[in-house]
């Protein structure tokens, strides 16, 4: 019950110093609900780590994402200074959503195999049948979570990432500049291809588009009017609410 949008910008020093990108704008709607019982208006669902250089939006399960992205520092802060590239960043944050997976996958579905939480490993070879049982929950094991997650290399360069709840891969939305997740997702992406947004542009106007697509999205029922937006570089964030 959310929208999440990602778009990335260059600053005017990026331009000069042929640093593209370097800027990240993330918004998100503040609509939570609890399934059919309750709703909240509040539900803040940006996370941001700047000690980390690591800037989330989360669509679903808010409490799993506030776990995961935090995971996902773990093994960013293990990639020497210095050697912060594209490659590593995401491989760290694939290394991240694999062992938060496999921490849930053991608490909550190796009891319904009758199996004790500590004996799961993903190298062990287990016997056919129950290999091929786990095999297929863990295929369709859901983390319960959507991630779109900006960060930034050694040379202050910004990337965008998306991480799926059910398919468990990280796919790169540097390119063109702009991702969506959440029930108004579609409706996002529809307006920053329209608007042909670029990670060229300038924050200003990359702001704006994601704050035009923000209002698209509030056709969903599931998305309130309310939004929490952050622009933030390798060195500086700003963050917004709206009353």
């Amino acid at each position: 019950m959310t929208i999440g949008i990602g778009v990335l910008a260059t600053s005017d020093d990026g331009r000069k110093e042929k640093r593209s990108p370097d800027t990240i704008v993330l918004v998100a709607d503040t609509m939570g609900s609890y399934e059919d019982v309750d709703s909240h208006a509040r539900l803040h669902k940006v996370i941001m780590l700047p000690e980390d250089r690591v800037y989330a939006a989360i669509a679903g399960d808010v409490g799993k994402g506030s776990q995961l992205v935090p995971c996902i520092c773990t093994f960013l802060r293990e990639i020497p200074r210095g050697e912060r590239t594209f490659g590593k960043i995401q491989i760290a944050i694939a290394e991240g959503c694999f062992q938060y997976k496999h921490h849930l996958f053991t608490l909550f579905k190796l009891p319904e195999l009758r199996l004790p939480p500590h004996a799961f490993n993903p190298n062990q070879k287990l016997e056919p049948e129950l290999n091929e049982r786990v095999q297929a929950e863990w295929a369709e094991f859901d983390i319960g979570c959507d991630l779109l997650i900006a960060a930034f290399d050694d040379e202050r360069k910004a990337y965008l990432f998306e991480s799926n709840a059910h398919q468990h891969a990280v796919h790169n939305r540097t390119f063109p500049g702009f991702a969506a997740i959440g029930t108004g997702g579609e409706n996002a992406l529809f307006w920053l291809s329209r608007r042909e947004h670029t990670l060229g542009l300038l924050p200003l106007r990359a702001a704006y588009h994601a704050y035009e697509a923000k209002l698209t999205a509030e056709g969903s029922a599931h998305v309130n009017k309310h939004l929490d937006m952050v622009v933030a570089t390798a060195s500086d964030q700003l963050v917004l609410h709206d009353s």
